[in-house]
């Protein structure tokens, strides 16, 4: 993997340390190519339609740049994300999510005759071959030189 490809991730403008695609309300940017700019040199480098952002707090999940980002994790909505078939949207698990160290967990049984409680067990096998190249990429210490 290049340097170029490797700052690309965790470099200060990089996938896991850039915060100007929301502002500080958590909308999209408005103003400016910056953000879409970077947003799309991302998409186009992971060769992805969208980024999902985790640990957003949000009044409700949000698809912004016509859905190009997702931005989740929204604390006290029943609202989730679910991505099947390469189509994210969001769905309502009908139960309210808090953080968990100030509730007491709550469960839901897995519900038998439920399409969605399915999809969630049986997920594309090709997610571990997604997940054993990010994990190659993402675990090393420093960039390698060229291809």
């Amino acid at each position: 993997v290049s340097e170029a490809d490797y700052s690309l991730f965790y470099g200060s403008s990089g996938l896991s340390q850039y915060r100007a695609l929301l502002s500080d309300n958590n909308e999209a940017v408005s103003g400016g190519d910056w953000p879409e700019a970077h947003l799309q040199q991302i998409l186009a480098s992971f060769k992805v339609k969208a980024l999902v952002i985790g640990h957003t707090p949000l009044a409700k999940p949000a698809a912004l740049y016509d859905g190009q980002l997702l931005a989740v994790e929204a604390e006290q909505t029943s609202s989730a994300l679910l991505i099947h078939d390469g189509e994210a949207k969001f769905t309502d698990v009908g139960m309210l999510k808090t953080r968990f160290s100030e509730q007491q967990p709550q469960h839901r049984p897995f519900r038998l005759w439920s399409a969605a409680d399915w999809r969630a067990l049986t997920a594309n096998r090709q997610h571990l071959d997604d997940l054993n190249h990010a994990k190659t990429f993402f675990n090393r210490d420093k960039p390698v030189k060229g291809n």
